[in-house]
């Protein structure tokens, strides 16, 4: 039986139920959001804003599966 329902569970299966592209587009938009309103550069802020934002996505994708 080759059936795919019957093969291994391999790493790019995790990673395709992670949607990294859809991922990185909403932490792409919220970074040039950020720097569009002109705020001054504060490297920890971007860094907290980038990291909330990729970890409300997982919980937002983890969720939906």
């Amino acid at each position: 039986m080759t059936d795919a329902a019957s093969r291994p569970a391999r790493f790019g299966d995790y990673l395709e139920l992670t949607k990294p592209r859809l991922s990185l587009l909403s932490v792409l938009t919220a970074l040039v959001g950020y720097l569009a309103a002109r705020p001054a550069f504060d490297p920890v802020k971007i860094g907290l804003l980038a990291l909330g934002t990729s970890l409300a996505c997982l919980l937002y994708t983890s969720r939906c599966v």
